[in-house]
């Protein structure tokens, strides 16, 4: 969907980010906390997620498959203009957008 992607402002490599197997994940609201997890609880194998990915598309180096984030807190809140969401990544930092406009 357009303007959902959260992305940026800089991609790294395998090698820059290090084991991701267990790295804590978490988003945060206008400050409140929404989702806080692991990427070793994921659902689905990394491998078996890009077997599935590559049997329906072509995958080209500097491709990205997205996968969402782990289970959230409590009920479903959608941002409205005027809320700042945040994505974190232990060890790699935090991605903090404005909301501007509710959809």
């Amino acid at each position: 969907m357009d303007g959902y992607a959260i992305l940026g402002p800089a991609i790294l490599t395998k090698r820059e980010a290090g084991d991701l197997s267990d790295t804590r994940i978490t988003s945060r609201v206008s400050g409140e906390v929404r989702v806080d997890g692991s990427t070793a609880n994921i659902n689905v194998a990394w491998d078996e997620l890009i077997a599935f990915t590559s049997s329906i598309l072509t995958l080209r180096p500097g491709d990205i498959i997205t996968t969402g984030m782990p289970h959230g807190i409590g009920d479903e809140v959608y941002p409205k203009a005027g809320d700042v969401v945040e994505g974190e990544i232990a060890r790699l930092g935090v991605l903090r957008n404005p909301v501007i406009a509710e959809v």
